[in-house]
C-alpha cells in the first residue's frame, strides 16, 4: 500500500465498526506514522489480533469507567515501531497491545480495574515527561498476567 491508501483505509475505516465503541480505525490510526507520511495499514492477519485487544481490554474499560478509553495506539508498522523506538518485539507490531488513556482516570485506577478483572499479557504504566499512558496487551495464546511501571530509565514490577 502507500501513504494515500493507508488515508482512505482510515477514512473507509472510521465507518467499520469491529465493537460497540471502536471501528477498524482505531486499530491503525497514528499520529506519528501521518506526521511521517509512513503507511501504518494494519494488515488483514492481524486484524483479529487487534479486534480481540479491543474486545478484551477496551471494551470492559468503556463498561467499567462509564466512558471510552482515548486509544494512541494498537498496530505498529516496523518502520513506525522504529520510529518511535519501539523494541522489535513488540506487541504493538502484532496488533496485540494497546496503549490509552481514560479521561478524569489515574493510570492507578485503571491498572487495578485492569489487574483485577481482566486477563491480560502485559500491563504497563507509562510515563515520558509529563505524558502519561497505560499499555496492555492480549494474547490469545498465552497470558502472562505481569504488571509493570516504566520508570523513565528501566521497567520495573509492580
Amino acid at each position: 500500500m502507500s501513504y494515500e491508501n493507508y488515508l482512505t483505509f482510515l477514512k473507509d475505516g472510521k465507518n467499520q465498526l469491529i465493537s460497540k465503541h471502536y471501528s477498524l480505525y482505531d486499530t491503525c490510526n497514528s499520529v506519528m506514522a501521518q506526521a511521517h507520511l509512513i503507511d501504518n495499514t494494519i494488515p488483514v492477519e492481524l486484524r483479529p489480533n487487534a479486534i480481540l485487544a479491543i474486545v478484551k481490554i477496551l471494551e470492559p474499560c468503556c463498561s467499567y469507567f462509564k466512558t471510552r478509553p482515548d486509544v494512541s495506539c494498537i498496530f505498529r508498522c516496523p518502520d513506525l515501531n522504529k520510529l518511535v523506538g519501539g523494541v522489535s518485539t513488540s506487541q504493538h507490531t502484532k496488533a496485540q497491545a494497546v496503549d490509552f488513556t481514560i479521561v478524569g482516570v489515574t493510570l492507578i485506577q485503571i491498572a487495578y480495574y485492569i489487574r483485577h478483572n481482566l486477563e491480560f499479557d502485559q500491563l504497563i504504566l507509562e510515563q515520558i515527561n509529563t505524558v502519561k499512558w497505560c499499555h496492555c496487551s492480549y494474547s490469545s495464546v498465552k497470558n502472562r498476567k505481569e504488571v509493570l511501571k516504566f520508570n523513565g530509565i528501566k521497567y520495573v514490577s509492580i
